[in-house]
């Protein structure tokens, strides 16, 4: 598993390498206002949409899980989005 942590504004994590299949994520926020987060690739696509997104604002609160099924293994990286303190686990 790995994790990641980060605070109010925009950023994105280092790259990580995930292989293809099944990948699961766990999802937190502690914040009163907007949290998105996108899965982008090495080649800065977008591999899958977490949370929020174009035309899709998530707000508040959040604990909760995903799972995307990927295509290809690579590098990858979170942009995150957030008003307050939030956390990401990715398990394989």
């Amino acid at each position: 598993m790995r994790g990641f942590a980060g605070t109010a504004g925009r950023s994105s994590t280092p790259e990580f390498r995930l292989n293809s299949g099944k990948t699961v994520f766990h999802l937190t926020h502690d914040g009163e206002g907007e949290f998105d987060v996108l899965l982008k690739d090495y080649n800065d696509n977008q591999a899958a949409k977490l949370v929020g997104g174009s035309g899709m604002r998530i707000s508040g609160r959040i604990d909760e899980t995903k799972t995307v099924h990927l295509l290809l293994p690579g590098l990858y990286v979170l942009k995150v989005s957030a008003d307050g303190d939030w956390t990401i686990d990715v398990e394989q």
